[in-house]
């Protein structure tokens, strides 16, 4: 029979064996290849991000105990008022710097958590304002969120004075969630 196709007949019988080869070759081998070769990508993703993880666990406790010492519940909002205030009356004492004002702390409930914003106005130079910033955030009083300076001229002396409005803001958990872990 293959001696008497033409060779049309023979062309076409060889291009269908061959696609019947190719399709077995690919389902056979060339298809576990590639779905192999997908699960090794996948496998040295997890493999990397497992590699790091021990790096990442350290970095994470380092966070957390940070969020800790930020959170402290033992603290109150009195014994952080007057630490806050200590700090920047021995720092004004010792650097030329004013006390204009420390009022009270502006507080709001949010969720089990209470937010305490202390504004604090120091009036001085300015080299000596940004110390007193750096000092704040190294004392570890809570997060300095905003530092407004101004500056204003005395009418009567004609003098420049800078002024130096600090907001530091701590995070307190609430009594009443405390109170319930407790129980």
């Amino acid at each position: 029979m293959w001696k008497k196709a033409s060779w049309k007949q023979k062309n076409k019988l060889l291009l269908l064996g061959g696609l019947v080869l190719l399709w077995t070759v690919y389902s056979f081998a060339i298809s576990n290849t590639i779905v192999a070769h997908s699960e090794c990508v996948v496998l040295q993703q997890q493999l990397d991000s497992a590699s790091g993880a021990p790096a990442r666990l350290v970095q994470l406790k380092k966070e957390f105990n940070e969020l800790e010492t930020i959170t402290n519940s033992s603290d109150t909002s009195a014994t952080l008022h007057e630490r806050l205030l200590g700090i920047v009356t021995n720092y004004c004492q010792d650097n030329d710097l004013v006390l204009r004002d420390f009022a009270s702390p502006v507080c709001y409930r949010q969720q089990e958590w209470l937010v305490e914003t202390h504004p604090i106005l120091v009036e001085g130079a300015y080299v000596n304002l940004l110390k007193l910033v750096h000092k704040l955030e190294q004392e570890k009083t809570g997060k300095i969120v905003s530092v407004d300076f101004h500056s204003k001229r005395d009418n009567k002396t004609q003098q420049l004075s800078l002024t130096a409005t600090i907001y530091v803001q701590n995070i307190i958990r609430s009594e009443k969630t405390v109170s319930e872990e407790k129980s």
